[in-house]
């Protein structure tokens, strides 16, 4: 889930807002991932879906 504009939308030469954001804009953002990538390993683990890896 995200408000406004979407983070992992790319350009045309595909860059990310992470890939062209500097200071606390990039930081947010780096946290903001590193959240979303340990909900969804989380969630992986608790729900044990089948053919998703738990590592």
């Amino acid at each position: 889930m995200h408000y406004g504009a979407d983070p992992l939308a790319e350009d045309d030469f595909g860059r990310t807002p992470l890939d062209m954001a500097t200071g606390k804009t990039q930081e947010f953002l780096q946290r903001y991932f590193l959240c979303i990538i340990l909900i969804e390993r989380w969630l992986n683990s608790v729900l044990l879906i089948p053919g998703k890896s738990t590592n």
